[in-house]
């Protein structure tokens, strides 16, 4: 079973599912409250890896995310 990943703990190059598709971790940037009862927000530029698509997507830090089932493999160009 895929573990689960909180928003705040997701890194750049990172990969992570949301809504049921892979994405993969371009940029993130952790926004602080300043006032009291403020909640903490993550926003991460995402690409989809089924369709390529980037997004710009802002989460609550204790959104949590399913770790995908991906497999690596090795590639040469010729």
């Amino acid at each position: 079973m895929a573990s689960l990943i909180e928003a705040i703990e997701i890194k750049r190059k990172m990969f992570f599912e949301h809504e049921g598709a892979p994405y993969y971790c371009i940029e993130i940037d952790v926004s602080k409250p300043t006032a009291r009862g403020g909640q903490t927000l993550v926003r991460i530029k995402m690409r989809n890896l089924l369709t390529g698509a980037v997004f710009d997507k802002t989460f609550k830090a204790g959104e949590k995310f399913k770790e995908p089932d991906l497999v690596s493999a090795p590639a040469s160009y010729l």
